[in-house]
């Protein structure tokens, strides 16, 4: 299949350049491409990791080699890569038709039963609080002290913490949970749909220990901004009130009165009196094709702010707690894990046949397969030679068009394009005997690929 010329988003250069940014572990990610294999067809999943190459300093991992890399639950990425992915995924599977709340949802309980995380680690996390949970009249009350162990494999760095409340009703629990990205460089990171990220992992989590999902969870206030939400045609801000369409969104409001009429001193938990966009109605969008403004939900605020109310239960009413989790870590996960590791198997297959190169405008190079292969005039030569291949299938070329060509810089008197093209030649020749560069007349070559080459050019 020939390549597109698809440019990759600047967001990943500016995240992953990033010396001080943590990482976390590829278990989640993994979780994503397990989703993927298994709601959709192989070429839209190829396609989706083919535009989010890792880069890390001066290294790129790409193809096969990244998918390996991911497919591992204790290997290591850039957090920031990992916001990147769950960023990019909604846009991309609403292109083709897909839903991801709904993949998300079904997958979370269908491979993990509730868990973003594999059921080895997922366990590894009800670990230190294992005796106090067993021991609990109230084993879902119990869990939420394993939350921030869960969050600190799944976005370390970050804050997350519980303030729980008097409940309203005697059978009931409530709790605040707070989730916060901390200080530093974890502010720069974009913030991320609660709708899609939080609320479904939230309510879905005591699946994973064999309990009845939480009956609510209230989404009170999250770190974007209306302006990162809603498309900027469709907003309009007047003085502190924000319209869509001639209709009132949001108001301004301070965070502190915000939250008290709500029930939560904001103060008390160190979050800054800061002014917040409240939601006065709902808002629809027409491409996401769901509710994205929730009315009365704080918009702009410092962490994102969760109410959990869910009832009372009694522990004897669950004899079979963690049975489920420790069989499915002692036997690597379930039938539909079998099923996404045969599909990963396939797309790593199908990854490996493929022909896959990279032209880095900033440096003038090319990598091959995830390895650095030329720099600057030969990387040149190949670019234009792959480009005009991958779009147009052409395989002729003439020496005199390179020479005129004013993007290679070559001196109009002494060009010495020879040299370069048998550099480029023997180069591919060593590295790259599927793809190679031949004679065919005087002044002429003609590219010969055995494969399928996919071609692309990125600006880091």
């Amino acid at each position: 299949m020939r390549g597109n010329q698809e440019k990759v988003p600047d967001s990943s250069s500016d995240l992953d350049d990033e010396p001080i940014q943590p990482e976390c572990l590829t278990a989640a990610v993994k979780f994503i491409l397990a989703a993927m294999l298994l709601d959709c067809p192989m070429h839209l999943v190829r396609n989706f990791w083919d535009s989010h190459p890792l880069i890390r300093g001066k290294s790129t991992l790409e193809g096969s080699m990244l998918l390996r890399h991911l497919w591992h639950d204790e290997e290591r990425i850039p957090l920031g890569y990992f916001i990147q992915v769950m960023n990019d995924l909604e846009p991309f599977l609403l292109r083709h038709g897909y839903s991801t709340l709904d993949l998300i949802t079904r997958n979370l309980q269908e491979l993990n039963s509730g868990s973003i995380l594999p059921p080895k680690i997922a366990l590894r996390t009800f670990r230190m609080v294992l005796a106090s949970f067993l021991g609990s009249k109230d084993p879902r009350h119990s869990a939420f002290a394993a939350i921030p162990d869960t969050n600190a494999f799944i976005a370390p760095g970050t804050r997350l913490w519980t303030v729980p409340v008097p409940s309203d009703a005697p059978d009931w629990h409530v709790q605040w949970l707070l989730l916060s990205h901390g200080s530093g460089y974890l502010r720069t990171l974009p913030a991320l749909d609660p709708a899609l990220w939080i609320e479904p992992l939230l309510r879905l989590f005591p699946l994973r220990l064999g309990l009845p999902e939480l009956e609510d969870v209230e989404i009170v206030g999250e770190v974007r901004r209306l302006e990162e939400i809603v498309s900027p045609e469709d907003l309009e801000r007047r003085g502190p009130l924000w319209f869509t369409h001639g209709e009132e969104l949001s108001r301004e409001q301070g965070l502190q009165a915000s939250c008290e009429v709500r029930g939560f001193d904001a103060g008390a938990e160190g979050l800054p009196d800061l002014p917040v966009q409240v939601a006065t109605r709902d808002w629809f969008c027409p491409i996401r094709q769901r509710i994205v403004v929730k009315a009365g939900r704080l918009y702009g605020c410092p962490s994102y702010i969760m109410r959990l109310r869910y009832r009372k239960l009694d522990l004897l009413s669950f004899p079979n707690m963690l049975g489920n989790l420790i069989d499915e870590a002692l036997s690597d996960g379930g039938q539909s894990w079998k099923r996404a590791a045969e599909l990963f198997e396939k797309l790593v297959e199908d990854f490996g046949s493929t022909l896959r190169f990279v032209y880095h405008r900033l440096d003038e190079s090319v990598t091959f397969n995830g390895s650095h292969l030329l720099r600057y005039t030969p990387a040149k030569i190949l670019q234009k030679v792959l480009f005009a291949y991958t779009v147009t299938g052409r395989e002729e070329f003439e020496h005199k068009e390179f020479r005129r060509d004013p993007d290679l810089g070559l001196d109009p008197n002494a060009p010495n394009l020879e040299s370069r093209l048998k550099l480029l030649t023997d180069r591919l020749n060593d590295r790259c005997p599927a793809l190679r560069i031949e004679k065919s007349g005087r002044g002429r070559f003609r590219l010969i690929v055995h494969g399928n080459v996919d071609f692309h050019e990125q600006d880091y």
